[in-house]
């Protein structure tokens, strides 16, 4: 079991999380499950599943840890809306290459959020 410290700022208040402990699963991006170093596009970072300017909250349930690649790409969208972008997007793009990138990434974030689903069931039932 890992321990990452962060402390998290939102709209001018510190939320002070001291130690946040993970699975062994830590080491991974919970997306694309790229093992995570501490630096470039694999960078280790702090995601809220939920945004927060969506009205997610600073709890260990809606916190994982994510390669900065997919931190990036997820921004402040909720993962379904992240998902029918993306999809908005293949449907006008000719580009095998391309498309096959974005349904990777769909692909990604869809396990991701079946995860955080499961893990999470308790809450929203």
């Amino acid at each position: 079991m890992g321990i990452y410290k962060r402390g998290l700022k939102t709209k001018g208040r510190h939320y002070n999380i001291e130690m946040i402990q993970f699975r062994d699963d830590a080491k991974y991006c919970y997306y694309c499950n790229v093992l995570l170093s501490n630096k470039g596009s694999k960078r280790r970072t702090i995601d809220h599943v939920v945004p927060l300017k969506q009205g997610g909250v600073n709890s260990l349930n809606n916190i994982v840890i994510s390669c900065s690649k997919c931190n990036a790409i997820k921004g402040g969208y909720l993962i379904l809306d992240l998902i029918a972008q993306i999809n908005s997007r293949i449907r006008f793009s000719d580009d095998g290459a391309e498309i096959q990138r974005l349904n990777n990434i769909i692909s990604n974030f869809e396990r991701g959020y079946v995860k955080w689903k499961e893990t999470n069931q308790h809450m929203t039932n």
